[in-house]
């Protein structure tokens, strides 16, 4: 259900922030642009209450930058002198008679109104026992009339409203987990900050190991794209968040707290995350794709599917959601609808990887048929097909990775010892040979390194500045190999199979030393402030770490009056410039 909001009340909001805090040009200045007026009061009760018991500092300061009617500023105003004579407060009177431009409205609309006022003032003495507030009335009379009418001018506003409305929305984005926990928001562009990026080092040491149940693993795994949050999606079918630091299980999500694991009836088949890390969409083998808030468990979408998918990518407004199929079909679906929008024929076999041009126009899948697609996002026609070159024809394109600082240039990893380097363009330039048939590639966190996981089980890395030889290998993985990824930001890989653990590496400084590679390496906050434990299973829970939302403070407006005379003569001004 939608609510529209009238650009006019947004307008009262603001108005009302500036007045709170003394911005009174500002005010004004919005005030007059927008023409749209404030016209509240904090508690018309109170105000009420200051007019009748005769509290003219607070009323006129009350009611400055109001729209307000003629005839009630001017009986205002009028009564404000009458009870200044009462007083014997003859100078201030007089100054308010004859230097408020209030009175200059009363003499052009009503002179004889003003004639009699200006005789009163202009005597050298005030007869008390005389009743200057007119026959067949009383003070009290007329302060009740004008409490009475201050009701039809004004409304009732509680305040601070903007700094509440911001309040109401954090709750409710940290409700719907769009708030990450222990992390500041940037409130102006709705943003968390990203991580602080390390310097690229290569990682060769194993330093968490994440176990799974007997007869049980890692299908597939991603880290998050803004914190330190790494998924598996296992063969039975859950989805399950880890800290990779720890490689704890996430408790701090409520939903795992309480063994309420997000989850499809078969395995998990294929993830990925929205642009900003907010929204997950996983496949599964039951045929059927899901789309989740992650930080708070909920589903935001399920799609029925025609078979299993085999990947897929969210657009970069993530409206939609881009799948490939094992028959070699390509599927766009919009998540607000759940239908098909789109569909690309081309491919006969299997579809094992798919992106998005940096500008979305243009939509790239590599295939097991043993080539590369190039379409149009705009008319769903393929462009191109293209083969890659120093691989045997017909060989499977595995994955195309994008290069961490030019996101139309990829690396192409086909079931062979061959990496090559490929343009939006479709031009194959510079080869990688890591020496025996490759599984899975990635890059690191700024393109620096090339991991190159082997069927073999054994990971080798290259700079990519110079890839003619091995810059170190590492024996990872004993059984069939998965996959292996890299964090988008920071120097962490995680290696897995069907051994039923997922590894997780993260440098190691004295091999880096024996490479000679010098890094700068700064040590990454760690969120939870925990040491690796070594190996973690899922069984081990943590204690929950609380999310702190500092509260706004609002600077209160205090504004101390000397006297009424001084108050009522620049509130005047302002009230007439409303009103007149």
């Amino acid at each position: 259900m939608s609510v529209e909001v009238a650009s006019a009340d947004v307008a009262r909001v603001v108005l009302q922030f500036l007045k709170e805090n003394g911005l009174s040009r500002t005010f004004r200045t919005f005030q007059e642009e927008c023409e749209v007026y404030l016209n509240t009061v904090d508690a018309v009760d109170a105000l009420v209450e200051d007019i009748e018991s005769g509290q003219w500092d607070a009323v006129i300061r009350a009611l400055t930058g109001l729209r307000l009617t003629e005839p009630f500023v001017i009986d205002l105003f009028e009564h404000v002198v009458l009870e200044l004579l009462e007083l014997r407060e003859l100078d201030a009177a007089r100054a308010m008679l004859r230097e408020s431009t209030v009175f200059d409205v009363m003499k052009r609309r009503n002179p004889d109104r003003f004639l009699a006022l200006e005789r009163s003032v202009s005597l050298a003495a005030v007869d008390v026992s005389e009743n200057l507030f007119g026959s067949g009335t009383t003070k009290q009379v007329r302060r009740n009339a004008l409490a009475k009418s201050v009701q039809k001018e004004v409304a009732s506003a509680a305040p601070a409203r903007l700094l509440a409305l911001l309040g109401q929305s954090l709750k409710y984005q940290h409700s719907q987990g769009l708030l990450p926990p222990g992390t500041k928001l940037d409130l102006f562009r709705n943003i968390v900050p990203e991580l602080n990026s390390e310097d690229d080092a290569p990682c060769v040491l194993q330093t968490t190991n994440i176990k799974f149940g007997t007869k049980q693993y890692a299908e597939c795994a991603l880290f998050s794209p803004k914190d330190d949050m790494f998924l598996t999606g296992s063969s039975d079918g859950f989805i399950e968040v880890w800290d990779y630091l720890s490689g704890r299980y996430r408790t701090d999500l409520k939903y795992q707290a309480e063994d309420d694991l997000i989850s499809h009836e078969e395995k998990i088949c294929c993830m990925c995350f929205s642009r900003e890390g907010e929204m997950l969409a996983t496949g599964g083998a039951e045929k059927k794709l899901k789309v989740w808030r992650l930080r708070s468990g909920k589903v935001l979408r399920r799609i029925e599917l025609v078979r299993a998918p085999s990947c897929m990518k969210f657009s970069r407004d993530g409206a939609q959601l881009l799948v490939g199929f094992p028959d070699g079909a390509v599927r766009i679906y919009g998540l607000k609808s759940g239908k098909i929008l789109k569909e690309l024929h081309g491919h006969t076999a299997i579809v094992n990887d798919i992106h998005y041009s940096a500008d979305g126009a243009s939509i790239f899948t590599g295939s097991a048929d043993g080539t590369i697609r190039v379409w149009s996002n705009h008319t769903s026609q393929s462009i191109k097909v293209l083969r890659p070159t120093h691989v045997r024809e017909g060989t499977s394109v595995l994955k195309l990775c994008p290069l961490p600082d030019d996101r139309e240039k990829f690396l192409v990893c086909c079931r062979s010892p061959i990496l090559q380097y490929m343009s939006a363009d479709g031009t194959f330039s510079s080869k990688v040979d890591t020496k025996a048939d490759v599984a899975d590639a990635c890059f690191s966190a700024k393109g620096t390194f090339i991991y190159a996981l082997g069927d073999d089980g054994s990971l080798r890395i290259f700079k990519t500045d110079d890839t003619s030889e091995v810059l170190t290998e590492v024996k990872v993985l004993s059984s069939r190999v998965l996959g292996i990824c890299h964090h988008p930001q920071k120097n962490a890989l995680a290696v897995y199979g069907t051994e039923s653990v997922v590894h997780i590496l993260r440098p190691n400084r004295r091999r880096l030393q024996a490479m000679n590679i010098h890094t700068d390496e700064r040590r990454s906050h760690d969120t939870y402030a925990m040491k690796s434990s070594g190996e973690s299973t899922r069984e081990e829970r943590r204690t929950p770490t609380c999310l702190l939302i500092p509260e706004a403070r609002r600077r209160q407006l205090c504004t101390s009056v000397s006297s009424v005379c001084s108050l009522a003569n620049t509130v005047a001004e302002e009230v007439l410039l409303v009103v007149f």
